[in-house]
């Protein structure tokens, strides 16, 4: 039994090692995008303005960003600027960046 565990411990590390390695080589960010940083403090102008074009990958993937307002990641496309800062909706265009 014991060795049946250990066989299955085995197994599991190899298998998230291997996951660990494709993603890597398919160049998965774990990290935000143009505009999408989540930097604490600074004045509102010192954030990189939104791409105003969209451009895709070579698998036809869009560049994400990271709401000003919730921290939710949406397509380039579907940004909502306001004073260089990028939003998901009008609705949080309109109530400005989160305090967090």
């Amino acid at each position: 039994m014991a060795k049946f565990i250990l066989i299955l411990a085995i197994g599991g590390v190899v298998a998230w090692l291997w996951k660990s390695a494709v993603a890597k080589g398919r160049g998965v960010r774990s990290e935000p995008g143009p505009g999408g940083s989540r930097e604490a403090g600074g004045a509102a102008g010192s954030r990189a303005e939104p791409q105003a074009t969209t451009q895709t990958d070579q698998d036809g993937n869009e560049p994400m960003l990271l709401c000003a307002r919730c921290g939710v990641y949406f397509p380039t496309s579907e940004v909502k600027p306001r004073d260089g800062l990028p939003y998901c909706s009008v609705k949080h265009r309109d109530a400005g960046p989160s305090d967090r």
